[in-house]
């Protein structure tokens, strides 16, 4: 079964990231919406929370699989969401 971060986890990336339901553009200049969202943005196509809170679920998801997929160590579930939290915010 895969791992998944833990609710706590998943609450402070929301509050690290915010929410912004209207995209703009990131300090890269990459379109971005809800909570740091960078897929499938529609520059000027404002999102419901709901969607924000789908999109982010997603993006977790592919950070969660990349963490357990290459890190050979085992890690606590604070380490783990740690380097989740790290993977999703660099993209």
């Amino acid at each position: 079964m895969a791992r998944k971060v833990t609710v706590a986890v998943l609450s402070k990336i929301k509050i690290w990231e915010g929410l912004r339901l209207t995209p703009y553009l990131d300090s890269a200049g990459v379109p971005t919406d809800g909570y740091g969202n960078t897929h499938g943005v529609v520059m000027g196509k404002d999102i419901t929370k709901t969607k924000a809170d789908s999109d982010l679920k997603v993006n977790i998801s592919i950070a969660e699989s990349a963490v357990e997929r290459l890190v050979k160590v085992s890690l606590t579930n604070n380490q783990f969401g740690a380097l989740v939290s790290f993977v999703f915010n660099v993209g």
